[in-house]
């Protein structure tokens, strides 16, 4: 007994050192998560996992990503919205962070949160066919959907980005589809392959495989450009449509029981890891960009789409 008590004793003052050191080092000792609001797999889910390796990299301390699908993306934002102070949580999302807010699915709009800013852009949103469906391009969409109003059906899931492009598309060339609201980007996928609806507005992550082997026809791009990951496939403009719809941007927020100086070094956090080279080559590597805003253009970016989206949302939608 003796002999331990005086290897504590010896043992004390590194100890006592230790301790006063993870006090000092207080923001940066503990693990962040990520909440990310989606299903595994999407590219919510792979571009925030890629965020949160170079994020680590830079905190030295882990950063984990915990899914939290559901309600449109409201289970998982009010997880970060509702956060106590001292709760190391912060949300990836995308502009449902919006939309949820417009069609009253969640209580508050993005302003709830700290914007820390934009880290990724997806330009690869277009809308697909079934390989062996006779639309071959956006024209022939546009000439079947006025030919039977009402009837060719669409997989959406109200109050998501892809409902609000098709109001969008219906409103500009005075068209009406069918909307069937199937659910998520699987479910929108499954009910294009088994014939339940015709066209699913999809981004080409996640969806490639299917494309290559001619089971999914992507008809158009309602980017102004291709991006490198949709390099074959047209956009709307090129095909003579003048169409255009915004690219679907992925973005952190922190909860608003943060403190300040956290919240600054998270927003520093944002702008180190999107200019590292190794960071943008691997979001490429699964077709899509990234693409820095800082908080007060991404809060800019936010409002504009909310004034655009609430014009498009018909009389009685908001829930």
């Amino acid at each position: 007994m003796t002999k331990r008590l005086h290897h504590l004793i010896r043992l004390m003052p590194l100890l006592f050192a230790l301790a006063l050191g993870a006090v000092g080092s207080a923001w940066g000792a503990l693990p962040w998560t990520i909440i990310v609001p989606a299903g595994a797999g999407g590219g919510t889910d792979l571009s925030a996992r890629v965020f949160a390796k170079y994020a680590q990299k830079v905190l030295q301390v882990p950063v984990l990503v915990q899914n939290v699908p559901g309600e449109g993306g409201y289970r998982g934002s009010r997880l970060v919205a509702d956060a106590e102070a001292g709760r190391r949580l912060l949300l990836y999302t995308h502009a449902g962070i919006v939309t949820n807010h417009l069609t009253g699915l969640a209580p508050y709009a993005f302003d709830r949160f700290h914007v820390l800013g934009q880290l990724v852009s997806d330009d690869s949103l277009a809308l697909m066919v079934r390989g062996d469906d006779p639309v071959t391009g956006v024209a022939d969409l546009i000439e079947a959907a006025r030919e039977a109003p009402g009837e060719l059906r669409v997989a959406t899931e109200f109050g998501a980005f892809t409902y609000f492009l098709m109001a969008s598309l219906q409103r500009q060339f005075d068209l009406r589809f069918a909307l069937v609201e199937v659910g998520g980007d699987a479910a929108k996928l499954r009910a294009l392959l088994t014939g339940e609806v015709r066209l699913i507005p999809r981004v080409v992550v996640g969806i490639r495989p299917y494309l290559d082997e001619g089971d999914v026809r992507a008809l158009g791009l309602v980017a102004d450009e291709r991006p490198a990951a949709a390099l074959d496939v047209p956009t709307f403009r090129e095909q003579g449509v003048p169409f255009r719809f915004p690219p679907f941007p992925f973005m952190l927020f922190a909860p608003p029981s943060l403190a300040d100086d956290s919240v600054g070094r998270l927003r520093e956090l944002v702008r180190r890891v999107t200019s590292m080279p190794a960071f943008r080559r691997e979001i490429e590597a699964i077709s899509m960009s990234a693409r820095y805003r800082d908080p007060d253009a991404t809060a800019a970016m936010l409002r504009a789409l909310a004034q655009d989206f609430a014009a498009l949302l018909p009389e009685g939608a908001k829930r």
